[in-house]
C-alpha cells in the first residue's frame, strides 16, 4: 500500500501501512529494546534515553527491517519526486504501562523528514501527539495522531511531538528513523517543505 498524504494542522504529512512481516519486525525490536547497552544516552534526564538504537546490520543488510525501512523510504522518495532518500539508524522505545515519550523534536535541516512506525500499540497505550505551537494551552491546538498496528506515519521532524502514558496492561513498541530527500538540482516548488514553517490557518473544531 502506498503511502497517502494527509495534514497535521495544515503541515504535510503522510501515512502508509506496512503488509510485510510485521511479526518479524516486532519480534525484532523487542529483542533490541530489551538490550539496555544499546540506549542512545546513558542520561536518564535525557529523553532519547528511552531510544534503543537498531545495528546498522538490522536495517542495510536484508530481513524485515529492512524491507520496512526500504518501503517507507521507497514510498515517500516516489511522492517528492526526489533521486535519493538519505536516512539515518533507526531505533525502537518500549513503553511499559505507565510510561511515555516527552515533547521533544529532531531539529532537523531543510528537506528532512522524521517517521514512527507502529509495531504493537495495544489500545489505550498512548497517542502520538503534536505540538506545532509549542506545549501553550487554551487556544493553541494539538493534534493526537490515531495509532494502528502495522501503520507509519511521516512528518516534518521540526514538529514538537511526544507520546501520552500508556495506560494499557501491555508493553507499547514503535521504531522511528529520520530521513532527507535528495535531489540532484534544486527542488521543484510545489513539493512539500517540511521545515519551511509552512504558514499554519485556522483550525476549525
Amino acid at each position: 500500500m502506498g503511502i497517502v498524504l494527509q495534514n497535521i494542522l495544515e503541515i504535510p504529512s503522510f501515512r502508509g501501512t506496512f503488509n510485510g512481516d510485521r511479526e518479524g519486525v516486532l519480534d525484532y525490536l523487542k529483542v533490541i529494546g530489551e538490550d539496555h547497552s544499546n540506549r542512545k544516552t546513558k542520561d536518564a534526564t535525557d529523553v532519547r534515553f528511552q531510544d534503543h538504537e537498531l545495528p546498522e546490520s538490522s536495517a542495510r543488510k536484508g530481513g524485515a527491517v529492512y524491507e520496512l525501512v526500504t518501503e517507507i523510504t521507497n514510498s515517500l522518495g516516489e511522492y517528492l519526486g526526489c533521486n535519493d532518500m538519505g536516512w539515518w539508524n533507526p531505533w525502537t522505545i518500549i513503553n511499559k504501562p505507565g510510561e511515555q515519550v516527552y515533547p521533544h523534536n529532531h531539529n532537523d535541516g531543510p528537506h528532512d523528514w522524521s517517521c514512527v512506525y507502529w509495531a504493537d500499540v495495544p489500545e489505550g497505550s498512548g497517542m502520538l501527539e503534536f505540538y506545532p505551537f509549542g506545549l501553550q494551552s487554551g487556544s493553541f491546538p494539538t493534534m493526537a495522531s490515531s495509532t494502528k498496528s502495522g501503520d507509519y506515519l511521516i512528518f516534518p521532524g521540526w514538529i514538537l511531538h511526544g507520546v501520552r502514558q500508556n495506560c494499557s496492561k501491555r508493553n507499547r513498541v514503535s521504531m522511528s528513523m529520520n530521513m532527507k530527500a535528495i535531489w540532484n538540482e534544486t527542488p521543484p516548488q510545489d513539493q512539500p517543505m517540511p521545515n519551511a514553517r509552512l504558514p499554519i490557518g485556522p483550525i476549525d473544531y
